[in-house]
Parts: C-alpha cells; sequence; structure tokens
C-alpha cells in the first residue's frame, strides 16, 4: 500500500479494515495503551479465536468515555502486539458512550495472545479462594 507523503497527514497511517474491508488513516498515536489497563478477563469467541474484557484505570476510563462520547459513529482499532512488531486484532464501531471503563474485544485474539495477556494483567474476576 501506497501513501503520498506529502499529501497525508503526518499524524495519521492508513490502516486496512477487516469487516467491511476497506482503508481508513488512524492516529499514529494510540488514545488508550496497556499502562491503563488495570484488569483483563479472557474468554473463547465462537469463531475459533479468543475475546477479552479490559478494565481500565481511572485515566484510560475517563479516556475511553470522552473518545465514545464524541466519535460516535467512527471506528476503534484495537492492536495487540510487542514494542517490534503488532496486529490489528479487530475494529469496532463507536456505538454508544461508554463510562464504565470496561473495553471489550469480542473476537480476534490468537491463543498466544489470549496467554500473554493472562501473564500480564491480574483477572478481572479472581477466583475466591477456598478456606
Amino acid at each position: 500500500m501506497e501513501v503520498d507523503t506529502q499529501q497525508s497527514d503526518p499524524f495519521a497511517i492508513p490502516v486496512r479494515l477487516m469487516d467491511p474491508p476497506k482503508q481508513i488513516f488512524v492516529e499514529r498515536a494510540p488514545s488508550l495503551s496497556e499502562r491503563q489497563i488495570k484488569a483483563v478477563e479472557i474468554y473463547p469467541a465462537g469463531n475459533g479465536s479468543w475475546g477479552a474484557i479490559f478494565l481500565l484505570d481511572n485515566s484510560g476510563r475517563i479516556t475511553l468515555s470522552n473518545l465514545s462520547n464524541s466519535n460516535r459513529g467512527r471506528t476503534m482499532v484495537i492492536f495487540v502486539g510487542t514494542e517490534k512488531a503488532s496486529r490489528q486484532v479487530i475494529d469496532l464501531e463507536v456505538d454508544a458512550p461508554v463510562s464504565d471503563g470496561l473495553l471489550p474485544i469480542p473476537r480476534g485474539l490468537t491463543y498466544a495472545e489470549a496467554i500473554a495477556l493472562k501473564k500480564c494483567f491480574p483477572p478481572l474476576h479472581p477466583e475466591r479462594r477456598r478456606r
């Protein structure tokens, strides 16, 4: 994919959406990051991939609330990866305000990504210890 760098926004990068397939531009700097995740719940999705629900800290909750209020009808693109490489997991249409700080990714994670997320973040619903 070629982009005319003289005519494109230096703060945006082209991304091809998966469903429906189309090309859009997204901001280079993420609006939310892993630093704002307090906990995660991983679950199997119906299509063989994995899903997750992220609980964001107060800063992430406020950011998500602002994004979901001011960008209704737009697309939020979720990337998962390391410092060296990342992969687009899913694109979500912002259709309602989110004020509870919970960011769902209903599908698209690989098993390895799901396991890595479980290792990096505490569980959203920790299992109770039996006495």
